[in-house]
């Protein structure tokens, strides 16, 4: 029966004291404090809050409670946000290097016998019609000599386009002696890359430089062996 006396008395303290904790812990909520301390006075509710495990008065109860509860659970994910607009097109960035010339069609002639120029300037070896248009050439011969003695051989070819000298090349050497002949020969070596506007005909033309060409005494043959001649039509020259 007495406690039950109590509880009735302790309960408008009970009461007070939460309304009173309320505009207390408002106010000025204890900093960094673990456990908070107050003493409630049993007759008129009033409350006095401590950091501290107080020595409460003898009309007044003490009480406490954590400052902190335990950690909740973690709340379910929100949702995906939207989808951001599109950025800016970017800058156009710098042209690429030009690439290689394409081969667009292609000319190929040869000569596999032997063509005699002795003595002679700017003798026609070879030569090929190509139409107009933009041309890798690469052209070859083979010039050889040979004579009853020991002399020197010397020739000069020139790759002509239209008429025109492209490349040129050259052979000036002693002939060896060889099975009671005195002989010798060169590879040449003829390219350029060229533009034609109309039909135009490429040519090699040799011309005989030997010393003993006039009057041939050594009854020397100067001559090209062997001409090839390849035009790569290309797309653009560089």
């Amino acid at each position: 029966m007495h406690s039950s006396i109590l509880n009735r008395r302790l309960a408008p303290v009970v009461g007070a004291l939460a309304a009173s904790l309320l505009g207390v812990l408002a106010a000025a909520p204890p900093a960094g404090a673990a456990t908070i301390y107050a003493c409630v006075n049993r007759h008129t509710g009033s409350v006095r809050v401590f950091v501290r495990r107080p020595t409460c008065r003898k009309h007044e109860v003490r009480v406490s409670w954590n400052s902190q509860g335990i950690v909740g659970k973690t709340g379910a994910p929100g949702k995906t946000g939207a989808t951001g607009k599109t950025g800016p097109t970017g800058k156009t960035g710098p042209t690429g290097l030009t690439g290689l010339n394409g081969a667009a069609n292609g000319y190929f002639v040869s000569v596999p016998e032997f063509t005699e120029f002795t003595g002679k300037t700017e003798a026609t070896v070879l030569s090929e019609a190509i139409p107009a248009g933009s041309y890798i050439v690469s052209a070859k011969t083979v010039v050889s000599s040979s004579a009853k003695a020991s002399t020197r051989a010397a020739s000069v070819c020139e790759l002509l386009v239209g008429g025109v000298v492209a490349d040129t090349a050259g052979w000036d050497a002693g002939l060896v002696e060889e099975s009671g002949k005195w002989v010798g020969e060169t590879t040449l070596a003829l390219d350029a890359a060229v533009t034609v506007k109309a039909r135009t005909t490429l040519s090699i033309v040799c011309s005989d430089l030997s010393p003993d060409a006039s009057p041939n005494t050594n009854e020397q043959k100067v001559g090209s062996a062997f001409t090839q001649l390849v035009a790569v039509q290309t797309t653009q020259n560089s």
